[in-house]
């Protein structure tokens, strides 16, 4: 090979190397260009929040992100999450955002005093002082409990005084509908004590409560009348029915018990009546023979009349009521018991005369 021609291949050679190596420091240059990104300083979710959760430092943490892909709005400062609660749903690595959180002062749940609860009840608008309750006044519920198994006198009471309205329907300020007139009263939620809420769950279930209506500043009886939450507190003013109750009090009794009175009148027909003698001296009148039960075999039948008993003689098939009432059969009454005259005699005297006689107990039938 002629040396012209292996001078000009060691020429290629060397600005095709100058070449390749011009090519790559162009090539380097441009990618440390692309990797310098301006970054700032952004506040995310550490875990998964739930609502109403308060934000600090043990629940969120400090990301860099790129400037250009940070949303309006994004919380960078640690101060600006002071006394903020999450108003929505977050998850992990989220960025906080202000519009998702809320003050402590706002938000119904947040306003509840310490120690206090907000319960509910659906009211009609004559029930709620007339519809005139707004949030913020203070009411008197009353309860009307009706005649009943756990209540025995129909009648009212004042169960809760001074209890503030928290909110009507779902408004927990005074406002007006569309036409400038007062809300409709559908349900008033009111600010009561924890140891009021069972009471007022209580009565509600019991009966019916109303609402009336407080002058505002008047602040007196505040709170609930009565301790306790359950039927008998409650009812404690009831009147204490006595052993033996008027002719009212029976009236106004609850209706007894049919299993219970298949067992007395069961217990009545099986035990035997015996006279009691009051006397210090030898009765002279005798029992008489009891008669024999006809009846083999006896049952008694509960119905929405009472209790009715039968009884089959004998070599029957047909039963017979042994109460008079008339349901199927012939009405037969109970075997009877007769017993004789008890006679007391006065002691003799000196004379030897017999003193006065004195009947003490007059014949008798079982029954009767």
């Amino acid at each position: 090979m002629r040396a012209k021609s292996l001078i000009l291949i060691f020429i290629a050679l060397g600005c095709g190397l100058v070449a390749s190596i011009s090519i790559s420091q162009v090539m380097d240059q441009d990618t440390t260009a692309t990797t310098v990104i301006e970054t700032v300083d952004v506040y995310v979710a550490r875990m998964d929040l739930d609502i109403n959760v308060r934000l600090d430092a043990k629940n969120v943490k400090l990301e860099k992100w790129p400037k250009g892909k940070v949303p309006a709005g994004v919380v960078s400062r640690l101060e600006a999450l002071e006394g903020k609660y999450s108003l929505h749903r977050m998850y992990v690595g989220e960025p906080i955002l202000v519009r998702k959180l809320s003050d402590q002062t706002t938000g119904p749940a947040n306003t509840i005093p310490n120690g206090y609860r907000v319960t509910t009840v659906r009211v009609q608008v004559d029930e709620a002082g007339g519809g005139l309750a707004k949030p913020g006044d203070r009411v008197d519920i009353i309860a009307f409990l009706r005649k009943g198994q756990d209540v025995p006198v129909t009648m009212t009471k004042t169960i809760l005084r001074d209890v503030r309205v928290f909110a009507v329907n779902d408004q927990t300020e005074r406002s007006l509908d569309d036409s400038g007139r007062s809300v409709s009263v559908k349900t008033l939620s009111l600010l009561v004590k924890r140891d009021q809420v069972e009471k007022l769950t209580l009565a509600t279930e019991l009966g019916k409560l109303r609402m009336s209506l407080r002058r505002p500043g008047d602040e007196t009886d505040e709170g609930s009348l009565d301790s306790g939450s359950d039927v008998t507190s409650l009812v404690s003013w009831l009147p204490q029915r006595t052993q033996d109750p008027s002719p009212a009090a029976k009236s106004a009794s609850p209706a007894r018990n049919p299993f219970l009175g298949f067992l007395d009148d069961l217990e009545r027909a099986e035990t035997k009546s015996e006279p009691t003698v009051v006397s210090d001296q030898k009765p002279v009148g005798q029992p008489v023979a009891e008669v024999e039960d006809p009846f083999v075999h006896r049952m008694v039948v509960i119905t929405n009349r009472g209790n009715v008993m039968y009884g089959w003689k004998k070599g029957t098939t047909a039963p017979q009521t042994l109460n008079g009432d008339e349901i199927g059969g012939n009405s037969v009454q109970p075997p009877r018991q007769k017993v004789a005259p008890v006679i007391e005699r006065e002691p003799t005297d000196s004379s030897g005369d017999h003193g006065n006689e004195r009947l003490l107990a007059a014949p008798v039938l079982e029954g009767e």
